[in-house]
């Protein structure tokens, strides 16, 4: 399997041959950029090449031609920014990105788990975050989705093997019934992941 993999400049190439290449859509850009720039993923890929970007070229791809494009591009880009960048608050969003962007934002983003003192009480709150994902604009449900196909297609099981096991679970029991109910066409491309990563475990038994 190849790993979701994008680099800016093959990002900005398909926005302005898709003609959403602007000065707000090269801001978000920027600002994922400053705020993921530190940030890598288990395999110790950096996290805006191998989650961040391959999301916002998978829109443009697939969503071309919508009327709204450029703000679900804008999500794409910034739908991690708020719960990783301390320095980058609602009100800052608001006053570069608009209203509209802010709010979402703010719906996409989870709230911390640390305080939760075992695994049923963390089930519980993801179930709760996707009835508030549900409650969201389609802008919204897309790009949770696709970050969540994009964190399966990049889990090869490196360690911490209970973590994936959960990810296991959430995909089966909350991610791929959210898409069955709002873009089904996620369904199969959540499924073959989820399968995969079954094999994995069965693997390491």
């Amino acid at each position: 399997m190849v790993k979701p993999f994008a680099l800016k400049s093959q990002v900005k190439e398909a926005l302005i041959q898709q003609g959403v290449w602007n000065e707000r859509v090269e801001e978000a850009l920027l600002r994922a950029i400053l705020s993921h720039r530190y940030h890598i993923r288990d395999d110790g890929t950096p996290y805006l090449e191998q989650h961040i970007f391959p999301i916002v070229l998978r829109i443009v791809k697939q969503r071309k031609g919508l009327s709204d494009l450029e703000n679900l591009i804008i999500l794409a880009f910034l739908h991690d920014s708020y719960e990783k960048d301390p320095y980058f608050s609602l009100d800052v969003i608001e006053e570069f990105f608009g209203k509209e962007i802010a709010v979402n934002i703010a719906a996409i983003t989870e709230e911390p788990k640390r305080g939760l003192k075992n695994l049923n009480e963390r089930m519980e709150a993801n179930k709760a975050y996707v009835e508030k994902i549900k409650k969201a604009s389609d802008h919204v449900k897309i790009v949770k989705l696709e970050s969540w196909l994009n964190n399966l297609m990049t889990t090869e099981l490196l360690h911490d093997i209970d973590k994936y096991e959960r990810l296991l679970q959430k995909t089966l029991e909350l991610y791929i019934p959210f898409a069955q109910e709002t873009y089904p066409e996620y369904v199969a491309e959540l499924q073959q992941e989820a399968d995969r990563l079954r094999g994995l475990f069965q693997a390491r038994k």
